[in-house]
């Protein structure tokens, strides 16, 4: 006998908004916090809870949360300025990113990969 799933499903296979309210806390620690991929995380849930979502529902739900691993360019452009910016204040900074701290030689390279040298040398506004 089949274990029992914990949502149900709609017609169309989808779960509602309200059915991944529940696992929500845990998503995020799998898969943000402990950095686990998709397919790591889909199977923990799948036997942990017997909450059987597609990797396409789970794509849609990380973008309706805001869930991201990764930042863009702009984002790290942000980031640098505004460190900078602080630091010519005498005040220190820390990124995060999905309120997950990014280690200093983590922030360093992204600073150097998506900051034009000639921008990291330019004086501030």
């Amino acid at each position: 006998m089949a274990a029992s799933t914990s949502s149900v499903k709609s017609k169309r296979g989808e779960f509602s908004s309200q059915d991944w309210v529940p696992h929500r806390a845990e998503i995020e620690r799998l898969y943000l916090k402990e950095n686990k991929g998709l397919p790591a995380v889909m199977d923990i849930m799948r036997k942990k809870h017997g909450f059987e979502a597609s990797k396409a529902q789970y794509e849609a739900q990380f973008k309706r949360w805001g869930f991201r691993k990764n930042s863009n360019e702009r984002h790290w452009r942000y980031a640098y300025f505004k460190s900078r910016t602080r630091k010519e204040a005498g005040k220190n900074s820390l990124i995060y990113l999905n309120n997950v701290l990014k280690p200093e030689k983590t922030v360093k390279k992204e600073f150097q990969r998506h900051v034009k040298l000639t921008e990291q040398h330019m004086p501030s506004k």
